[in-house]
């Protein structure tokens, strides 16, 4: 077995202490993100993203009784449709990001959290992650904005 150098062990040592940051009290503890982290991170973030996802045409002058009750039914798909995609994205990111205080992983893989987060943990996590990236606009902040359209 080689010899890790002293440099190769304070990366790791640094990166095992996980951010923490507490959002009304809900305390997430985020891993730092290695640059393959971020990588994953934006394929999480694509292989949630639906191009047939997409609000419906507005609705012309003067419309009908019937173009705006489809207009709403096609409305209301669309938001479901897009609320739907936004939680299992949240929490594919929530079970990618989160660590227990000692940086070891929060989730196993193979935990089913969907019907477990609720969406007042999912809004503080967002809020956290937008702390945890530096309230920069990128990544999950983006990917929110366009399932919400």
């Amino acid at each position: 077995m080689s010899e890790v150098s002293k440099g190769v062990l304070a990366l790791r040592l640094h990166g095992n202490k996980p951010v923490k940051i507490v959002v009304k009290g809900d305390v997430f503890y985020f891993k730092k993100l290695t640059l393959s982290a971020e990588e994953a991170v934006k394929r999480i973030i694509q292989s949630h993203q639906d191009p047939t996802l997409k609000p419906p045409k507005d609705l012309p002058e003067g419309a009908t009784d019937e173009q705006r009750e489809e207009y709403m039914r096609e409305f209301d798909d669309y938001t479901d449709r897009s609320q739907v995609a936004f939680r299992r994205l949240t929490c594919d990111l929530i079970k990618f990001l989160l660590t227990d205080e000692n940086g070891k992983p929060f989730f196993a893989e193979e935990d089913d959290i969907y019907d477990l987060v609720n969406n007042v943990y999912a809004e503080n996590f967002f809020e956290a992650y937008s702390k945890f990236r530096g309230g920069l606009e990128g990544g999950t902040v983006e990917a929110e904005k366009r399932f919400q359209g």
